[in-house]
């Protein structure tokens, strides 16, 4: 495990509570450190200040995902809601702001590498086919008009719920359970999700024809 983050307190302080849960720790002070470290292949998450001394964070997490789909949780001091949602927007899995809980920070780490070692599903499964986009659940693979679609891993286990529901509402709380197993930190975090992915597989995203929402309940992939 990975912890990029400047506040050398504080980064001890996370790392000998997960070292204490069994995990083994990496600490970096900086972006290079922590870039140079996770190209090792030895790191299964990546705990990510937002700011960094040599880089943004934001374009931390943007490096990490052309790489490497590792789970990425954000820790960031930041008031400013903008950060957060750019933050998963690039394909963080999650963030806490700072101050927080060393113990529920490791309870969310454990819960994202729960997730992350879900066994995967069997070689046959549906395809999911709505105009031209298609759904592989069994491939964990998205096409649109014949091509490839890079989603996050957030982005994936969204649409899969939604295109299994076949067409049925899907509320808020349940993608957020199916997501992060409870609720999210930010009420607009889904929200963020389901924008990229209009933006990715909707001809025209504000008018979108598949993906659609129902104000103030949840979605529905049509």
């Amino acid at each position: 495990m990975l912890i990029i983050d400047d506040d050398w307190v504080l980064a001890e302080a996370v790392g000998k509570a997960l070292a204490n849960s069994g995990f083994r720790v990496v600490l970096a002070a900086n972006a290079a450190e922590g870039l140079r470290e996770l190209a090792s292949g030895r790191t299964n998450l990546v705990l990510l200040d937002l700011a960094l001394p040599d880089m943004d964070g934001v374009e931390v997490c943007r490096h990490i995902r052309r790489q490497s789909d590792v789970p990425i949780i954000m820790l960031t001091a930041r008031a400013d809601e903008t950060d957060r949602v750019v933050g998963l927007e690039v394909g963080a899995d999650d963030y806490v702001c700072k101050p927080f809980s060393v113990r529920e920070l490791v309870a969310r780490v454990k819960a994202v590498l729960r997730r992350v070692s879900e066994p995967q599903r069997g070689e046959a499964g549906p395809i999911y086919r709505t105009g031209d986009v298609e759904v592989d659940v069994a491939g964990m693979t998205v096409t649109k008009g014949g091509r490839p679609v890079d989603l996050t891993r957030t982005e994936m286990r969204i649409l899969q719920a939604l295109v299994e529901a076949r067409g049925r509402l899907v509320k808020r709380e349940e993608l957020e359970q199916v997501v992060w197993g409870r609720a999210a930190n930010d009420p607009h975090v889904v929200e963020v999700h389901i924008s990229n992915l209009r933006r990715k597989l909707e001809d025209i995203p504000r008018k979108p024809k598949h993906l659609i929402t129902v104000r103030g309940v949840g979605y529905r992939w049509v």
